[in-house]
């Protein structure tokens, strides 16, 4: 079987293309949800679906799986990058310059994942094509858990707002096109 770069290329293009729609209409929407339900139960819940992404991957590795893989871990860490710049802005409302310290840090672990994880993962799938699932999988859950036990609700009760549709916001984009 000869491996055609063309075809990865152009599916891994269009998989990130679909994962940036995805984040331009569903980040507003996320981020009312944090209003709404606070910023915990949305962090517990894009690990939990993480989780959830690397037990499916880890027991099916197939390109349709890593696929569909690809999109829900960009749902995932929307969910988790919206939700804590969130909880950042309630930490250090008072404080900007701290604000901006974190936050910068914290946008720093994209990029840094993306160099990182693909050589610890090809070193893993040298071994077998489910092992980076696995790790991934038990990473995760230690996320969860640590989610679970130690954050705590950022945005209390008194802060909470009415969930948002942000129709306007959609109608504004659409109507630039």
């Amino acid at each position: 079987m000869r491996a055609d770069f063309g075809a990865n290329g152009r599916t891994q293009g269009v998989l990130q293309s679909v994962d940036g729609v995805i984040s331009l209409l569903l980040n507003p929407l996320i981020a009312s949800a944090t209003d709404t339900f606070g910023r915990r139960p949305l962090l517990i819940l894009s690990q939990t679906a993480a989780l959830l992404r690397c037990v499916a991957l880890a027991a099916n590795p197939s390109v349709v799986a890593v696929a569909v893989g690809s999109l829900a871990k960009g749902f995932c860490m929307n969910v988790l990058m919206v939700t804590a710049q969130a909880a950042l802005g309630d930490l250090f409302k008072t404080t900007p310059a701290l604000y901006g310290r974190f936050v910068s840090l914290f946008m720093m672990m994209p990029p840094l994942s993306g160099v990182v994880s693909p050589i610890i993962g090809s070193a893993l799938a040298s071994r077998s094509l489910r092992l980076p699932y696995v790790v991934g999988a038990f990473l995760c859950a230690t996320n969860v858990l640590i989610t679970c036990q130690v954050l705590r609700e950022t945005c209390g009760p008194a802060d909470r707002k009415p969930f948002a549709w942000m129709v306007r916001f959609y109608l504004l984009c659409v109507s630039h096109f």
